[in-house]
């Protein structure tokens, strides 16, 4: 499929919330600077 990324944190390699929101906005920027 076209356009379809996966992104999250399903390794368990953050610990908390924050740092979960975080992976979260630069797995956004890189899909964005696409």
């Amino acid at each position: 499929m076209a356009n379809l990324f996966a992104a999250g944190d399903g390794a368990g390699v953050t610990r908390g919330l924050i740092q979960a929101s975080l992976s979260g906005v630069i797995a956004a920027r890189a899909i964005a600077a696409l």
